[in-house]
């Protein structure tokens, strides 16, 4: 199995271990559910610790609105692509690397200073998805702007 390229692991804890994930160097995409119970939590926090530096693109779902720990994503240092739940913006400063982002159970209406400001922090994306569309009734009212600059203020963002 060490040429394995995407692996999907879900609630039910059927998977490898982290020894055996760290061993699955051509590993590109991983997707993790983080819908189970605290336990399956951990176990998927202890894996992506674990996952190999070849990881390109992970999937999360089932996110908390507020996390204790948010799942340890920094030491990926070759994540490129990232799909999740808003509530994870905030902690997403250390991927500096991040090209494209999905926010897929989300509009851009949904989007708090907070996780505006932790957009701001992402230099390196050119790609940002919503997974719901934004409310007709906020159409013309809310506009959402990108500029290519070193800082961004609330303001400017929406």
């Amino acid at each position: 199995m060490p040429q394995l390229a995407f692996l999907w692991l879900d609630e039910m804890g059927c998977g490898p271990t982290t020894a055996g994930l760290a061993g699955l160097t051509r590993l590109t995409t991983l997707f993790l559910d983080y819908t189970g119970n605290q336990s399956s939590r951990e176990s998927n926090n202890s894996l992506l610790a674990a996952a190999p530096l070849s990881i390109r693109e992970v999937a999360i779902s089932g996110l908390e609105s507020v996390w204790s720990q948010p799942p340890p994503l920094g030491r990926l240092s070759q994540l490129t692509r990232l799909s999740c739940g808003r509530d994870l913006l905030p902690h997403l400063g250390p991927l500096g690397q991040l090209r494209e982002l999905e926010l897929c159970d989300d509009s851009a209406a949904a989007l708090s200073l907070e996780h505006i400001e932790g957009l701001c922090g992402l230099t390196s994306l050119q790609q940002l998805c919503f997974g719901v569309s934004m409310p007709a009734s906020l159409g013309s009212s809310r506009r959402l702007q990108v500029r290519r600059e070193f800082s961004c203020s609330a303001d400017d963002a929406l």
